[in-house]
């Protein structure tokens, strides 16, 4: 579940599916993956994190240097938040 939200979060990054066609002037791309041993409350979990060519990706639900994993709650939603309001939290209605 980690890698399939690491990898939908690098097509939102990118704009674009893999296979897919790239958006007009988009030089980035995809460039693989690396290991990333991440501690979870069962204990330590080996994912795939993505990486792109120009290492403009910055996840969302596990950020760069973060080894903890607390649970999909708060990190999906960092993730609605993020890609639905422009990373701002929505006010309260009135």
């Amino acid at each position: 579940m980690i890698e399939r939200t690491g990898a939908a979060e690098m097509n939102l990054h990118l704009g674009y599916r893999p296979g897919g066609d790239k958006p007009e002037g988009q030089t980035n791309e995809r460039n693989g993956a690396s290991g990333k041993t991440v501690l979870t409350e069962y204990g330590p979990v080996r994912v795939e994190r993505p990486r792109d060519r120009d290492g403009s990706f910055t996840p969302i639900l596990i950020p760069k240097h973060e080894r903890r994993f607390t649970g999909f709650a708060s990190g999906t939603e960092s993730i609605f938040l993020k890609t639905s309001f422009g990373h701002q939290r929505p006010s309260a209605p009135s």
